[in-house]
């Protein structure tokens, strides 16, 4: 077994409170996953992680390095709010942070997600004000940061536009993910 963690913040900082994560079984085509040590079939239910008061999350699920046969993924949903945003992990180990892991196939700035999606990974400069690139090429819809240090990062008053993320960190040498759609 698997426990998965990570923190979701709102781009206000605020916490994402009510937020949940689910987590969908991807497979290859013509091969039924089994569980570890037998022939049982994976269950077809969807686990799901609701946000604590803090924004954080935990749960425990299979990891894909116990499934049979090799090549599953865990296609990973992150709901706030209205906002739906998807990414697909190789949830390996007794532990995962998901906080601080990179989807499949993704690379700063790359289309990683089913909505048109970017992550960006991030790291302050120094206290105070910053802006980055987004890679978008369009205003976002939304963003969530993934803090993956200690410190502090939120948005300034303005979030973002066509360009870049407008953001303020506590300190120097903090970072993050910024998923933005």
């Amino acid at each position: 077994m698997t426990t998965v963690t990570g923190k979701l913040i709102n781009p206000d900082a605020s916490v994402a409170t009510g937020a949940t994560v689910s987590f969908a079984l991807q497979y290859p085509a013509n091969d039924v996953p089994r569980q570890p040590g037998g022939d049982d079939i994976m269950p077809f239910a969807t686990p799901t992680a609701t946000v604590a008061a803090d924004g954080t999350f935990s749960i425990v699920i299979i990891g894909n390095d116990q499934i049979t046969p090799s090549g599953t993924t865990y296609l990973v949903t992150f709901n706030v709010g209205s906002n739906k945003l998807q990414a697909k992990y190789c949830i390996t180990g007794t532990t995962f942070d998901l906080t601080s892991a990179a989807p499949i196939g993704s690379t700063p700035g790359a289309t990683i997600v089913t909505l048109p999606s970017a992550q960006v990974p991030l790291v302050s400069p120094a206290p105070g004000s910053f802006t980055i690139a987004h890679g978008l090429g369009r205003i976002p819809a939304g963003a969530i940061i993934m803090p993956t240090s200690a410190g502090e990062i939120w948005f300034q008053s303005v979030f973002y536009d066509a360009t870049n993320l407008y953001l303020v960190a506590s300190d120097a040498g903090v970072t993050a993910h910024v998923l933005v759609w």
